[in-house]
């Protein structure tokens, strides 16, 4: 009896309408490229406009509306549009129960690679500890990442001996969101972060495994329960004034030029990550658009 496998070839998570076919100028070889960093049918807003478009334009050809000269031109940008729009849905790949299991195997263990290789919340509110450079080097410099193959290969992840870059990870983990939660759910990077501490949060209380009927039996102390009663007591109190206390920040403005931003410190550490973040989309931008020019 046949039975499902991922050892098959990749399923790409990409449509046909995402690739650009191009040519290489230097070997003539027909090379099939994914132009777009996510799949077209991901992309809900963009979808709706084009239905109102469409849409829009039935009706004005509809009622007549439409000058006698531009007819021929939206008749053809309508049957052009609802191609697409077929196209996409058509398209948008479904994978079998075993891919799927794959999937969110591939997703949960990406996960747990990702988190320690995001700041904290802490971090993030505070501005400590959070170096630029180093936000840089995680998000997009240096491949430090271990990723599934196939993921990686279904989603057009670049991959460098296993690994590939924060951000590349992260459009993983988007698409295979995407098809985990039938494309309802939003994928949000930053609910990875821990609160603070390192990889692991550590525990406010410390078992200790004890045999109580081996221990030597003690007078009762009564005045240390006394003194123990008061401490806690005194503790209870210095906690209540803590929670009560309201942490105030420094105000804080952003020293990148032509961001008139003013906040706290609070906001520091995480809006000079949006300007990193800002820059490899330019950055990546400019070299797809260099790479089609």
């Amino acid at each position: 009896m046949a039975t499902e496998t991922v050892e098959a070839p990749v399923k790409s998570m990409f449509c046909e309408v995402d690739r650009a076919h191009l040519v290489d100028p230097d070997t003539e070889v027909f090379r099939n490229h994914i132009a777009s960093s996510y799949p077209a049918y991901m992309n809900k807003h963009a979808i709706e406009e084009m239905e109102q478009q469409v849409d829009t334009i039935v009706d004005t050809l509809g009622d007549g509306r439409a000058h006698p000269s531009a007819i021929e031109f939206y008749k053809r940008k309508v049957s052009r549009e609802r191609k697409r729009l077929d196209d996409i849905k058509r398209q948008t790949p479904k994978f079998t129960g075993s891919e799927m299991t794959h999937i969110k195997s591939a997703f949960i263990n990406l996960e747990s690679q990702v988190r320690p290789a995001l700041f904290t919340e802490v971090d993030m509110e505070t501005g400590k500890g959070v170096d630029v450079a180093e936000e840089a080097r995680r998000m997009s410099l240096e491949p430090t990442i271990p990723i599934d193959k196939w993921l990686a290969e279904s989603c057009n992840v670049t991959v460098t001996e296993g690994k590939c870059t924060r951000s590349e990870a992260e459009k993983a983990l988007i698409i295979a969101n995407w098809h985990l939660t039938g494309g309802d759910k939003t994928y949000l990077i930053d609910n990875l972060r821990r609160k603070q501490g390192g990889s692991q949060a550590k525990s406010s209380q410390v078992q200790v495994d004890v045999d109580l009927k081996s221990m030597p039996e003690q007078p009762m102390d009564i005045g240390a329960f006394s003194r123990l009663e008061a401490k806690l007591k005194a503790l209870e109190i210095k906690l209540e004034e803590k929670a009560v206390a309201v942490k105030e920040y420094p105000e804080w403005k952003c020293e990148e030029e032509g961001c008139d931003f003013v906040g706290t410190t609070k906001n520091k550490g995480i809006h000079k990550a949006l300007h990193v973040r800002k820059a490899n989309i330019k950055a990546k931008e400019l070299a797809s658009t260099e790479e089609k020019g």
